[in-house]
């Protein structure tokens, strides 16, 4: 959650979720992790912290599955 919040704040101006505290970031990212180990055939966890092109196949190598008729 630090990673991201410090790369999303150095985007643009924080927004309402940004000016959360900490201790809600990891709140929020503990849930969403919680809930893709209950359910992975529902969520696929991608490292955000990889390059574009890296993320960018992550997502679609998740998505290929999932959404046949998807054509990348």
């Amino acid at each position: 959650p630090q990673r991201s919040l410090a790369r999303a704040l150095a985007r643009s101006a924080a927004d309402r979720f940004e000016q959360e505290g900490m201790a809600f970031h990891r709140a929020v990212h503990d849930g969403f992790a919680h809930e893709a180990a209950a359910d992975p055939d529902r969520f696929a966890v991608i490292d955000g912290t990889a390059s574009i092109d890296a993320v960018e196949g992550a997502v679609l190598a998740a998505l290929a599955p999932r959404l046949p008729e998807l054509r990348c």
